[in-house]
């Protein structure tokens, strides 16, 4: 269970991206892909040759699993930061839309998702309105005494890290929800990178057809409702390890 709790990143984010991406390309390129291992092979010893490959499941799956965790790998190294960005642009116009339906403030929505991870700005000016004083406290004082209160030498992704790790060596029970969420960006970060790459395959693929304008539409829409909500999650994960920081912090000065 623990493994399809926090897998999705270390697993799932990786495979499932990969094997959609592999998938497209197969569909896609099917004629070059063909020729290409033709090529490989002499005429005729090439023929047979690909028969028994392709005769074989085991084979043909295991190649499969192969590509399709490698090219998942290698987009896990693009990095999230792009998504976190055409988030908070696109949620300019369809948080707003959102909040005014809900009766909320539109000021405080877009405040939300048009700044950078780990939204600190956001953190100290409108999340800590809502939790324990003493948590706010808390971060307040790091800010004062460790950032000499400038909220900028603060935002910025090696506090979140310094946090994590202190976390993850001292109290490693605490391990499995941090990778949690931080599984949870990975995953949809590598699918909405497939759904880029593959919406571009297919307007380079040729004379655009009706096909192609219809998948090309569908993976942008995709994407569109996955990235909206991107922000959510990676606040949600920045969240979560402050609120296990102040605690096993607190625990220590206890003791």
């Amino acid at each position: 269970m623990d493994f399809f709790k926090y897998g999705r990143g270390d697993f799932f984010g990786i495979i499932i991206p990969g094997m959609f991406l592999l998938s497209n390309l197969l569909f896609l390129y099917q004629p070059e892909i063909s020729q290409m291992l033709q090529t490989l092979f002499s005429a005729e010893a090439g023929q047979s040759g690909i028969a028994r490959v392709t005769s074989d499941n085991v084979i043909v799956y295991a190649l499969y699993f192969a590509l399709s965790y490698a090219i998942g790998f290698a987009i896990r190294f693009i990095s999230p930061n792009y998504l976190n960005k055409l988030s908070s642009f696109l949620g300019m116009f369809f948080i707003p839309i959102k909040a005014i339906f809900n009766g909320n403030s539109p000021e405080n929505t877009i405040e939300t998702v048009v700044e950078d991870y780990p939204y600190m700005n956001y953190n100290v000016y409108t999340h800590f309105r809502y939790i324990p004083d003493k948590v706010a406290k808390f971060y307040r004082k790091i800010l004062k005494t460790d950032f000499k209160g400038k909220i900028r030498k603060m935002n910025n992704r090696e506090f979140i890290n310094f946090c994590k790790d202190n976390i993850i060596s001292r109290f490693p029970e605490n391990r499995a929800e941090i990778l949690f969420y931080e599984g949870t960006v990975r995953f949809l970060s590598g699918i909405c990178y497939s759904f880029i790459i593959c919406a571009l395959l297919y307007y380079f693929r040729g004379c655009p057809s009706y096909f192609n304008i219809n998948v090309i539409n569908l993976y942008l829409l995709l994407l569109i409702a996955l990235v909206i909500p991107f922000n959510h999650f990676r606040h949600k994960e920045v969240i979560t390890i402050m609120n296990i920081y102040y605690s096993i912090r607190k625990d220590a000065d206890k003791k």
